[in-house]
């Protein structure tokens, strides 16, 4: 499984989840999640050479992510959403703040997309907008996204939605290339007191 080419993530993202842990649930709570991992996926994770710049692979960090949504939450992605949030609520305040800063959603989103290959080694994402306040975001050329890899984009695109002023912010992901779609679909949308989707 793990021999096959998998889209990676840049680790400076696995750093800063492994930073929120510590912070928001203490310093026991690494090894509760180790213990909870598989050996694979802890052992990139949790590599005590790991640096920023280094590349891991995607399917180990959403292991990581859900072994953490269940740890300290109930499983249902809040406590995934919130570390993401966070961690990209700090993009725009410091390390990307000069491609994030957006006067609307709709520019905030256009811009996030140039931020992909940051973060991914392969694929890109694209984004449009069908109306004034919804988006559909796609995720292409990434066919081994593995499955629940939405916990980590869509709190991304939100947090991004609400850095520049968006409100009642909601998403969908609608398509999932691990149910065998030919690339990933998001909707979002941000209104006043209503969800924008029929």
């Amino acid at each position: 499984q793990w021999a096959r080419r998998m889209t990676k993530l840049k680790a400076l993202s696995v750093l800063e989840c492994r930073d929120y842990v510590i912070d928001t649930f203490g310093a026991d709570a690494p090894a509760r999640i180790k213990a909870a991992m598989t050996a694979t996926a802890r052992g990139q994770i949790y590599s005590e050479q790991l640096m920023a710049s280094d590349w891991v692979e995607l399917e180990a960090v959403v292991e990581h992510a859900v072994v953490i949504d269940y740890l300290f939450g109930s499983g249902d992605g809040k406590v995934c959403s919130e570390m993401i949030r966070e961690i990209t609520a700090r993009h725009h305040r410091g390390l990307y703040k000069a491609i994030l800063s957006a006067p609307n959603p709709r520019e905030a989103l256009t811009r996030s997309s140039r931020l992909w290959p940051r973060f991914y080694d392969r694929g890109e994402t694209l984004v449009e907008f069908p109306t004034p306040t919804t988006a559909i975001k796609r995720i292409v050329g990434c066919l081994d996204l593995p499955r629940r890899a939405e916990l980590l984009v869509l709190p991304y695109y939100e947090e991004t939605i609400r850095q520049a002023g968006g409100r009642d912010v909601v998403s969908e992901h609608v398509q999932c290339v691990a149910s065998g779609a030919d690339c990933c679909i998001s909707r979002l949308g941000w209104s006043e007191g209503f969800s924008p989707f029929p």
